[in-house]
């Protein structure tokens, strides 16, 4: 398929002002300059297994062996956010950071057959988040409500075909699961409060809002039933739908998990919600109550505290750890299972993600996805053992 470039939005745009869009702004900013400077990952080996250097075994966490041949390089830099949905994959990127205004945006399909760039779309000089799901590809804009926070993009041509205005201010993250779209808009003030919104993502019509939410929110996930969000005071909620309302959970994590590791500190997979803590701890937690169901710590899988594993994704009946680049540079994969590792995708040296860390990872059906500074790494589960 011959690859498109379509541009989308006009001049006129307005931003929110306060922490969180500076926050959210500084941190795309940093990563980035990250993607400018970096160096190739290790040279793609069919099917085979490598291991590091000077011994068999990989000399990080747990000394597991390296898999280097489960991986393949996309040369897609600078990507931010990253969804996939049926045949396709799409990704948000930031590129020419030397242009007006601190840089350009640009929405990237990936055909996720042939790991072949099929479609750009420009979106210009703001951040914006992708959603995707039932066939559907929805872009918040940054605008406001009178020229609409949320675009529908066509799947096939990337390009808008349907706006929605919402009753509440900018728009910051989106997310697509069990027949509806959630989205989080910031609320006017001086105190940062937020709404949350669920939309038919076929329509754009809203069916729910919960909210106020104090605080700024800084991950959403849509799960069967509602949607889980986390913000920059460290505090985890869930948000579960009760008919044609929407009740709202605090989460209580064990006093193991100190804090937050990063900005993924909760994800959903396999059917569960999961939190990162910053000693490398995950709590497995029940969808409908926030319960701990069982907790992991890093005596199983990272005995000596080896490595830096900060970032977390969950598919395939693993867990999936991102180091942050000081020791390995790597991914190590977890059995959910027995807490135990199953192996290990990395580099056969540290630094693989530039003189700064990687700080993403990602899990879609068949697939985990790595950020570096200069590809999109995709890790393919079942050419790894176990």
């Amino acid at each position: 398929m011959a690859e498109d470039v379509v541009t989308v939005g006009g001049p006129e745009r307005s931003s929110r002002g306060g922490k969180r869009r500076a926050w959210l702004t500084a941190a795309l900013a940093v990563a980035v300059l990250v993607a400018v400077i970096g160096a190739f990952w290790a040279r793609y080996l069919s099917g085979a297994a490598r291991s590091i250097p000077g011994g068999e075994n990989f000399d990080g966490p747990a000394r597991t062996r390296v898999y280097s041949g489960a991986l393949v390089r996309i040369p897609v830099s600078g990507v931010l956010s990253l969804v996939a949905d049926g045949p396709s994959a799409w990704a948000v990127r930031a590129y020419d950071q030397n242009a007006a205004g601190g840089g350009l945006y640009q929405l990237v399909r990936i055909d996720l057959r042939t790991n072949k760039v099929t479609l750009r779309v420009n979106l210009g000089s703001q951040p914006q988040a992708v959603a995707a799901g039932g066939g559907e590809v929805w872009l918040t804009t940054s605008n406001g409500q009178r020229l609409g926070q949320l675009a529908r993009l066509d799947p096939a041509t990337g390009r808008v075909i349907a706006t929605a205005h919402l009753p509440a201010g900018p728009c910051d993250l989106v997310t697509i699961g069990s027949q509806s779209l959630w989205t989080e808009c910031a609320r006017g003030g001086a105190t940062a409060m937020a709404d949350l919104l669920r939309l038919d993502p076929r329509t754009g019509r809203v069916t729910g809002q919960a909210g106020p939410v104090l605080g700024s929110i800084r991950s959403i996930s849509a799960v069967p039933g509602g949607i889980w969000y986390t913000d920059l005071h460290t505090d985890s909620y869930a948000l579960l739908r009760a008919g044609p309302t929407v009740r709202s959970i605090k989460v209580r994590i064990p006093a193991l998990v100190v804090k937050f590791a990063s900005p993924q500190p909760m994800v959903y997979g396999q059917g569960l919600v999961w939190a990162l803590g910053i000693d490398e701890s995950v709590a497995k937690m029940d969808l409908a109550t926030g319960r701990v169901v069982r907790l992991y710590t890093h005596r199983t899988y990272d005995p000596g505290r080896a490595g830096g594993l900060d970032y977390l994704a969950v598919g395939d009946g693993s867990l999936w750890f991102l180091d942050d680049g000081n020791s390995f540079g790597g991914v190590l994969r977890v059995s959910i299972a027995t807490g135990r590792p199953l192996g290990a995708v990395a580099e056969p040296r540290a630094g693989d993600c530039g003189q700064q860390s990687c700080f993403q990872i990602y899990a879609t059906p068949g697939a985990i996805w790595v950020p570096t500074a200069q590809w999109l790494i995709r890790i393919y589960p079942a050419r790894l053992p176990g």
